[in-house]
């Protein structure tokens, strides 16, 4: 193998000789006079002392803000709203609406099974002449009214119920 057959310089002679017809076949370029004549073509740039079109959009978004700005501050009063007002605290046994003592009903806290359905509770209330007047509360309880006269069978009957987990007289205060 002579030094003719080496493929790396033949390709070195092919990439010689198409890079000498390319420089010869194509004439320098001058970028800079290139870009003169460009320019020549282009039409000459608008010049205006201010643009508006291009502040219009941030003046009028501006302008939007402050209007709201002004009625906010012209529609609200004087003052600084006021804190809401504190809750007493109320114990979660004893509902808000407890009756006052010496009352003709007394108030049983009562927790229903989970598998209770609403409907067989009414009944039960219903026969026992009891009412809901409270909860559930956040462990689940309910407050029911039942008189006085009443009150210690009603409660023998719905701690006797399959629908009542626990029952027990709310203490009064």
């Amino acid at each position: 193998m002579d030094e003719h057959d080496d493929p790396r310089l033949r390709d070195d002679a092919l990439a010689r000789r198409l890079r000498q017809h390319w420089d010869s076949a194509t004439p320098r370029l001058d970028q800079r006079a290139a870009w003169r004549r460009l320019q020549a073509q282009l039409p000459p740039p608008r010049r205006r002392w201010l643009d508006w079109q291009a502040l219009w959009r941030p003046a009028l978004t501006f302008a939007g803000g402050m209007a709201c700005a002004v009625l906010v501050l012209a529609l609200l009063p004087g003052r600084t709203p006021a804190p809401p007002p504190a809750q007493d605290f109320a114990p979660l046994s004893a509902p808000a609406n407890a009756p006052a003592a010496g009352t003709d009903r007394v108030q049983l806290q009562v927790a229903f099974a989970s598998e209770a359905r609403i409907a067989e509770v009414n009944a039960l209330l219903q026969a026992l002449d009891a009412a809901i007047v409270a909860g559930p509360s956040a462990l689940g309880l309910y407050t029911v009214a039942v008189a006085r006269p009443r009150a210690p069978q009603t409660l023998d009957a719905l701690r006797a119920s399959p629908l009542v987990d626990s029952a027990d007289p709310v203490p009064e205060t």
